[in-house]
């Protein structure tokens, strides 16, 4: 079931309907407080009362003679007449005196529009008693077959003067401004139509605006006199206009408005065109029986669907559109039974009207793009909430991870000291025990295996304390552990790792490793060589690459290895392929030189 909202807005369309009607009729009641010519004779003596409402036959170009009456006042103030409405070609005489030079008056712009004017009644043309004022009626260009006449009204020019630029306001200046405000609106909606291409009630709103602006340029024909004949035309477009007005309404009201109704836009005038043009039907009775039915029930019917609208869901633009469209209807059905004569109240101005229904549209396009901004900033708002709720449960797994790889590495690192102490050190551990354990235990053989453990040890122990040592910091403790020492053997040491470049590229396993097999290289020359000097050396004499050399001298010179120690050099050789290098033993006369090669970049 569906639920009424607040009814503050319904009130307000109400009271913009009831004060506007007021404001209206004031202003034309305002004209019975002056001196009224309600009763003019023919030019056969009848007497005619005013307002008059006549027919004449179509194309008829006769024109009609009315007399008036009037008393001259005795101050020497001049008079002026103001005539509020009329719909013919007209002239004045006052004592047979033209006074064509001195009428002020609107331009008459199509069938459904009326003309007014002020006349000033010079003293010169004027007797100190009765006077005759002869109306001269022609026909229209239109050939409009049904004629009216207002009263006259006698007035000084304070009076009169106030009376026309009144009305010289509102049907020229405010129609000027409101066309100006219409042009806007149809251009600002086809931008929104362009921008939003899903949003048809813009397409609507633009059609009917664009349409409506070009019927409004008859409005305009006093300042701009090169439409002046294009004008009684513009009238026929007064359907294309209702009927996309229609369609608007439809939009409004979230209903898809039928494919036809945009055929009707276009096809209605044409066809209205075409038997005008090929005068096949006059233009009054195109208007009459085609146009003016068709604009009223496009008006009618879009009045029921605003006033749903009105009665269900009441804001702003729904209050003035509603209160513009039901002071438009009041003003076609006041002026359509004062040309039939059922009141005698005059033309109503539909400017209020547009007036009304024009902020209507202003402020519902206004609202439409408020809304549209504000669900913007709403997604804009819900997307960062979610980017923040994502960004918070990236961070939780992220730590999650950090202690997940943190872990992982620690795992790692637990199982390479394993796995290095189980292939280093617990092989020492294991040879001395079966050393220990055989008939006849060689202690020289034990200790020297014990020192080896010892020092394989330390390695391992090195490494892993300072994993971020770079290759030369090893090497250097590699001197300390295991080379320097041997000078109290009586041995001569040459250590120079000068011209050996930064190597930056190795892991602590990869420099282990190179450890290892340096460490096997030096400890396979004092076990075979018996040298007395040790040289060991570095640098970067291959283009890419880095040489270690360890050369033995005064001892031994190279020979035939037994099984296992070429399964040593054999290990020695795989470890440095993993690394991808290579190693090389080469005789001497009194030693042998041992050459590690390796890339100074990672491969």
């Amino acid at each position: 079931m569906q639920v009424r909202r607040n009814n503050l807005w319904q009130y307000v369309a109400v009271a913009l309907f009831i004060g506007s009607l007021i404001l209206m009729y004031t202003f034309e009641m305002r004209l019975h407080s002056y001196q009224p010519i309600s009763k003019v004779q023919d030019e056969t003596g009848r007497g005619i009362a005013l307002p008059l409402r006549f027919f004449s036959p179509l194309g008829e170009s006769s024109p009609r003679h009315l007399i008036a009456n009037i008393k001259a006042p005795l101050s020497n103030e001049v008079l002026f007449l103001y005539i509020p409405y009329f719909e013919q070609d007209l002239e004045l005489f006052v004592n047979e005196n033209p006074l064509q030079g001195y009428i002020r008056a609107s331009k008459r712009i199509g069938p459904l529009s009326s003309a007014f004017a002020i006349v000033p009644l010079p003293r010169q043309f004027l007797k100190a008693e009765d006077n005759t004022v002869t109306i001269l009626l022609g026909a229209t260009s239109d050939q409009t077959n049904f004629l009216i006449l207002s009263p006259l009204y006698l007035g000084n020019e304070v009076e009169i003067n106030a009376l026309y630029r009144n009305r010289l306001f509102v049907e020229n200046d405010l129609k000027s401004a409101l066309s100006g405000m219409q042009i806007f609106l149809a251009f600002s909606s086809f931008i929104l139509v362009y921008l939003r291409r899903t949003e048809t009630v813009f397409l609507w709103l633009g059609i009917a605006m664009s349409t409506s602006s070009i019927l409004s340029l008859g409005g305009i024909a006093k300042t701009f006199p090169q439409f002046e004949t294009l004008a009684p035309w513009f009238y026929f477009i007064s359907v294309s206009a209702a009927l996309s007005f229609f369609g608007f309404i439809l939009s409004l009201s979230k209903l898809h408005p039928p494919v036809h109704l945009i055929w009707a836009v276009f096809l209605i005038p044409i066809i209205s065109l075409t038997l005008i043009i090929t005068d096949i039907s006059p233009p009054i009775v195109v208007l009459r029986y085609l146009i003016l039915p068709v604009v009223f029930l496009s008006l009618l019917i879009s009045f029921i669907f605003i006033g749903r609208l009105l009665w269900w869901d009441s804001t702003p633009h729904i209050a003035f559109l509603a209160s513009g469209m039901a002071l438009m209807l009041a003003m076609a059905v006041n002026n359509l039974f004062f040309r039939l004569g059922f009141i005698d109240i005059g033309y109503l101005s539909a400017q209020p009207a547009r007036a009304l229904a024009l902020t209507g549209i202003a402020v519902f396009m206004m609202t439409r793009i408020v809304e549209t901004a504000n669900a913007l900033d709403q997604a804009a708002k819900v997307l960062a909430d979610r980017l923040r709720q994502r960004e918070e449960e990236l961070s939780v797994l992220h730590e999650h991870d950090r202690l997940l790889v943190g872990n992982s590495a620690s795992l790692n690192e637990r199982n390479r000291l394993t796995a290095e102490l189980h292939d280093g050190v617990a092989g020492y551990l294991s040879t001395i025990v079966a050393l220990s354990d055989s008939e006849e235990p060689d202690s020289h053989s034990i200790q020297s295996v014990a020192r080896d453990a010892l020092v394989e040890l330390r390695l391992v122990i090195n490494t892993m304390a300072f994993p971020d040592n770079t290759l030369r910091m090893e090497l250097a403790s590699l001197y300390d552990r295991s080379v320097a020492p041997l000078t109290h053997l009586g041995i001569q040491v040459d250590w120079s790792m000068v011209k050996l470049p930064d190597i930056n590229w190795l892991s602590a396993e990869e420099k282990m490793s190179i450890l290892r097999i340096l460490q096997e290289a030096i400890s396979n020359a004092l076990r075979h060589g018996k040298p007395r000097q040790l040289l060991i050396s570095g640098d970067s004499a291959l283009v890419g690459f880095f040489v270690i050399r360890i050369i033995n001298t005064g001892g031994n010179a190279l020979g035939q290895y037994n099984e296992e120690n070429g399964l040593g050099l054999q290990n020695m050789q795989r470890r440095a392929q993993v690394l991808g290098g290579s190693i090389s033993l080469q005789k001497l006369s009194d030693g042998a030189e041992f050459t590690l090669i390796l890339p100074i970049d990672a491969a």
